[in-house]
């Protein structure tokens, strides 16, 4: 469409400028359309079918049978080829051309087109009245085609010497493609064909010796680079296998739908993705410049976005002007990074800048806007061959400038190491002297010591005899501390009974009584020797052995384990509140006989007026049973019943 629009505008502007020259060129291009190929026996070489040989015949519905086409050309409906491709991929082109035989009738001819992507590629003519056909093709199975050459060839049968004949072609592409066609001898042929298959065989066995060299540098050295790289000349291989039809011809030649498939879906992607995958490592693009690693993936990411679309959009010419954006973004990258000091780049610019140009010539030959020439078809060939080279040479140049910092980094390393030798040479030699002091000052020492060791034996014995007597005073006071520790338990105890005798005599205060029971913890341990005063009884199983429970007062018996806390089975079993202010009330209430105001109650125990009532009427209700039994109640007794 590009190359359409472009033509068309051309047209325009010399109808404009220059009518009368257009005119003329109109009759010049004219006068050549019908000229006749002249085929002799002297052409050594191959003749191109250029436009002043051929008319052009368009077929936009694709459905002309060769006898339509020839009552078309009768009805001079071919036209003059003013241009050398087809501008709408998806129309059938018909383009008539006619040969003279000025030779003999024993030299045989083939046409040959180098664009080996057309889907259909016949050739039809009359001999004697019959229409003749031959047919080819990419769909076209090797051993379905008159020659197994990579290229679209067909025989074209010569007239008798000295006659003429039409030949019609019929090609069809889905794609845009040049009418680059090429009518040679066989002779001619079978030299070309056989010297383009060497230097094809040479260009494979360089990029399968680079292969296997760098495989070798791999186990080597163990440098990743290696095997990226190793990958890229693959993915390289496969891209040239599929242009020039080597893979369809060796590899897969009755797979004929595998063309497609990799020539334009796998094969250009796994290029662009090793390419990107190998220079990001290769220049460090994320440890040096993260926003131009990401520029380039980013650039990637947008190719492979219009690549998937075009499955469902016809985004064909698109994908034709991205696929050189990364390798121009990593074009622009390795400048960058090389700008800023990285000298393992400037090889790699040779590289990139090598192949970023065969990548944009391919893709302006694969829209028929430069024609296909020996240069043009193989460029991608002599680009990866050349870019191998230099990023070969890149490579070790990387390596060796690595080397080299590693070598600098080892003789400073090694400097640092002399320095610190000598400096341990200094230090060993400070030690050795502070060595031979230490000596004299320890033989010194050894005088002194045995001097004052004697002194000390003379002094020691008379330690010994002085601690003798002191041994015998201090078991002496020994004595004597355990006896005023008894002395001062008994007497302790006896002032406790005594203050509680007190209590239970008279009626006091609450703060005269918290000088015997001070807190909870004096309580528990009252009421503990209070209720197990006659030993513990199980009341589970009356076995009297038990063992206490650390830092509970209660007691597990020994043969069931029941345990019982010193509250159950006592008055103070389930109260809420302080167990000093229960005892306290319990004496109070016992020794008023019950006439205590429920406010005072409540305000001891810090507890509604309700629950003090039920508290009283309680101890009121245990003290009368007891009554019942016995004359004489005093408080401990409510406790414990």
């Amino acid at each position: 469409m590009i190359a359409q629009s472009l033509f068309n505008l051309l047209t325009a502007y010399l109808m404009n400028r220059f009518p009368v020259m257009f005119i003329w060129l109109l009759c010049t291009v004219h006068a050549h359309a019908s000229d006749v190929l002249i085929l002799s026996n002297a052409q050594v070489n191959g003749i191109s079918l250029s436009d002043n040989y051929i008319t052009i015949l368009e077929d936009t519905t694709a459905a002309f049978s060769i006898t339509e086409v020839i009552a078309a050309d009768s009805a001079q409906q071919f036209k003059q080829a003013s241009y050398n491709f087809n501008i709408h991929p998806a129309s059938v082109y018909w383009i008539k051309f006619t040969v003279k035989n000025e030779g003999d009738v024993f030299t045989q001819y083939v046409i040959e087109n180098y664009y080996a992507h057309a889907k259909e590629f016949s050739v039809f003519y009359q001999e004697h009245g019959k229409l003749f056909q031959q047919k080819t093709g990419e769909y076209v199975t090797y051993k379905n085609r008159n020659f197994s050459h990579k290229n679209l060839v067909l025989d074209l049968p010569a007239p008798q010497a000295g006659n003429e004949r039409t030949f019609y072609l019929k090609v069809y592409s889905g794609l845009y493609v040049n009418f680059n066609f090429v009518i040679n001898n066989q002779h001619s042929f079978t030299h070309y064909s056989t010297t383009e298959y060497f230097f094809l065989g040479i260009y494979y066995g360089i990029i399968l010796l680079l292969i296997l060299y760098n495989i070798i540098l791999f186990f080597t050295i163990r440098a990743r680079l290696y095997i990226l790289y190793i990958f890229y000349l693959l993915s390289g291989m496969l891209i040239s296998i599929n242009e020039d039809k080597l893979g369809y011809q060796y590899l897969w030649p009755e797979q004929p739908e595998l063309n497609p498939l990799l020539s334009f879906h796998v094969a250009p992607v796994l290029l662009v993705f090793c390419f990107i995958v190998y220079a990001s490592n290769f220049l460090e693009l994320y440890k040096r410049i993260k926003s131009l690693f990401f520029l380039v993936w980013a650039s990637f990411a947008f190719y492979i976005a219009v690549f998937i679309l075009n499955f469902y959009f016809p985004l064909l010419l698109a994908i034709r002007i991205l696929t050189p954006l990364p390798f121009l973004m990593v074009f622009i990258s390795t400048i960058i990074i090389y700008s800023k000091g990285y000298k393992s780049a400037r090889f790699f610019i040779l590289g990139a800048g090598l192949i970023l140009t065969s990548i944009i010539l391919i893709q302006l030959r694969a829209l028929a806007i430069i024609m296909g020439s020996i240069f043009t078809v193989y460029i991608f060939n002599y680009s990866l061959i050349i870019e191998s080279i230099i990023l070969s040479i890149a490579l070790s140049d990387r390596i060796s400038i690595i080397r080299k910092e590693k070598e600098a980094a080892q003789a400073s390393v090694l400097k640092e190491l002399k320095e610190k030798e000598q400096l341990q040479i200094e230090v060993n030699k400070q030690l050795k002297e502070k060595q031979e002091m230490q000596q004299r000052i320890n033989q010194e020492l050894e005088i002194k010591v045995t001097e004052r060791t004697r002194e000390l034996s003379s002094r020691s014995e008379e330690l010994e005899i002085a601690n003798v007597k002191l041994q015998s005073l201090i078991e002496q006071t020994n004595r004597m501390n355990i006896k005023l520790d008894l002395d001062n338990w008994e007497l302790k105890k006896n002032v406790r009974h005594e203050l509680v005798q007190r209590i239970t005599g008279q009626e006091v205060s609450i703060d005269i009584f918290k000088t015997v029971f001070k807190d909870d913890i004096t309580c528990l341990r009252f009421l503990d020797e209070l209720k197990w005063s006659n030993g513990f009884v199980c009341t589970k199983c009356q076995y009297t052995k038990y063992k206490e429970v650390e830092h509970t007062y209660v007691r597990k018996c020994s043969r069931c384990s029941h345990p019982e806390s010193v509250t159950a089975n006592t008055f103070l079993h389930g109260i809420k509140f302080s167990i000093t202010h229960a005892l306290y009330l319990i004496y109070l209430i016992h020794t008023r006989k019950g006439d205590v105001k429920l406010e005072h109650i409540s305000e001891i125990a810090g507890i509604s007026i309700v629950s003090a009532s039920k508290f009283r009427a309680k101890v009121m209700e245990k003290t009368l049973l007891l009554e019942k039994k016995q004359k004489i109640v005093t408080w401990e007794e409510i406790i414990l019943n």
